[in-house]
């Protein structure tokens, strides 16, 4: 059975199941007011978000869906009519360009502007996850179009814990560091005990930023041709397996299996194990502060049970963990390093409810939305205007600070990984998973690097061929690509 008829099967099942489940709905009385339906993730904040828009919109009944959030469910749905109002939990790295190609999320750019959330309204690097080049059928031309709006963002940086800094007498790193630099630092805190490392130096799943510090990507720019295979990709490949086999910084999957096996809680995230003291530094955003900031709390409460008990004992007693922050080390052209990314919510396209759908996105560029994400840590409202430190300190979390203003000073490093128009986003970053969980998985020679990463770029570049051989559109957008100078992909250039 062909990839096609599978997907047509599949829809079909999912179609008929969708239908059923509306047939039997069971929803609740909306009290005579227009209800939205907002799919996305059962995050607590979520909650609060809903509730906070239905008071500010009295004659709206905004509903969470949090079941219904896989993608191609949510498309079959929406297809046929019966999708949520609002398809949340979008990201351009993912789960975009599948949407946009069923057609199922509504051009918002003509919209935007009047109701003020338009992407202009973003931080420069954050609007190009909005703002997208897109294929005009009518006019068989590439077109730029807003198709959403972030529900937050964030940008990634180097989080750190103080205490094992200073209780090992190690300078804190600092974002002037090369990656070798950085790679150093991470050996003088990564803290042996026979053989074993008790602490880690380094969390490591930095893969996306490695590749971007040795100035190379998955595609190419125009999207035409894989560069897993290049040298600078390689390169990228063969430091970051260095971490985990040869420096021995990282922890492996089998690490982190046995330290959670030794106890501990809220597993083997990088924050859990910063907060239980077994790594020293992790690839991090301010949304991480939604966790440790219950660890912080555990940690208070631990330490404060324990000198009520124990009050000459204060050198004995559990440590709060002290944070730092610095940014991702510089590429090879000396400029620092920052990924970008967002959890953008959309329209669909044949919802029933316009101007309600709207007035919720509009929500979404609001001060009092702004206000919540901001206290919550939740990454970082949309609009530039409100990425002020003063709105992200917390009276309750004073040793914050670092974080949040390492989250303001990022942006401007802020960079987006390559896209393609060809093949889907979905198959890029399946490509950058398999590598990067290769690479930590297992001991690889240089050779044995080299040859996995001609093995998935060969495949990468393949998917992008197929899609142009079986896909009309797919062609006609290529003919477009090449007109404007773009690279031929491999195979057509002889």
């Amino acid at each position: 059975m062909t990839m096609r008829k599978l997907f047509m099967v599949v829809s079909g099942v999912l179609l008929g199941m969708s239908v059923v489940a509306w047939l039997w709905r069971t929803d609740d009385d909306a009290g005579g007011k227009t209800r939205l339906v907002w799919v996305s993730d059962p995050n607590p904040m979520r909650i609060r978000q809903v509730e906070l828009f239905n008071d500010l919109n009295p004659d709206l009944s905004l509903k969470l869906d949090p079941d219904n959030s896989g993608t191609m469910k949510v498309i079959v749905q929406s297809s046929a009519g019966m999708g949520p109002d609002l398809i949340g939990q979008v990201t351009f790295d993912r789960t975009m360009g599948l949407y946009l190609d069923a057609g199922v999320l509504m051009d918002l750019t003509e919209v935007a502007p009047k109701y003020g959330f338009s992407y202009a309204t973003l931080p420069e690097q954050v609007q190009r996850l909005c703002y997208v080049r897109v294929y005009d059928a009518e006019t068989n031309t590439l077109k730029r179009g807003q198709f959403g709006y972030p529900a937050n963002n964030a940008n990634s940086f180097v989080i750190f814990n103080k205490t094992i800094f200073d209780r090992y007498g190690v300078p804190y790193p600092n974002s002037d560091m090369t990656w070798e630099q950085f790679v150093e630092v991470t050996k003088r805190v990564t803290i042996k005990e026979g053989d074993a490392p008790a602490i880690f130096g380094f969390d490591g799943n930095v893969f996306k930023e490695l590749l971007q510090i040795y100035d190379t990507d998955v595609i190419n720019e125009d999207g035409t041709r894989s560069l897993v295979a290049s040298e600078a990709f390689i390169k990228a490949a063969t430091e970051y397996h260095k971490l985990y086999f040869r420096h021995k910084v990282c922890p492996t999957r089998d690490d982190r299996s046995n330290m959670t096996s030794q106890g501990g809680w809220e597993g083997s995230s990088g924050p859990a194990l910063m907060a239980q003291g077994r790594v020293a530094m992790i690839g991090g955003a301010r949304w991480m502060l939604i966790g440790l900031r219950r660890y912080h709390d555990y940690q208070t409460s631990q330490r404060k049970k324990f000198l009520e008990a124990h009050p000459d004992r204060a050198d004995e007693a559990p440590v709060v963990m002290a944070y730092g922050a610095c940014l991702m080390p510089r590429d090879i052209h000396g400029v620092n390093v920052s990924m970008t990314g967002a959890r953008q919510v959309c329209v669909n396209a044949k919802t029933k409810n316009q101007e309600a759908a709207f007035r919720f996105m509009q929500y979404l560029a609001s001060e009092p939305y702004a206000d919540m994400i901001n206290e919550g840590a939740d990454a970082k409202p949309g609009p530039a205007r409100f990425h002020e430190l003063d709105r992200f300190v917390s009276d309750a979390y004073p040793g914050e600070t670092e974080i949040h203003r390492m989250s303001l000073e990022a942006v401007k490093y802020g960079r987006i990984a390559h896209s393609s128009l060809l093949v889907g986003s979905a198959v890029i970053t399946r490509t950058v998973d398999q590598v990067r969980q290769r690479l930590e998985a297992q001991p690889l020679t240089d050779a044995e690097i080299e040859r996995m990463c001609q093995r998935y770029s060969a495949e990468l570049d393949q998917s992008i061929a197929r899609e142009i051989q079986r896909d009309l559109t797919k062609k006609k957008i290529y003919r477009l690509l090449l007109a404007e100078g773009a690279e031929p992909i491999r195979g057509d250039d002889k």
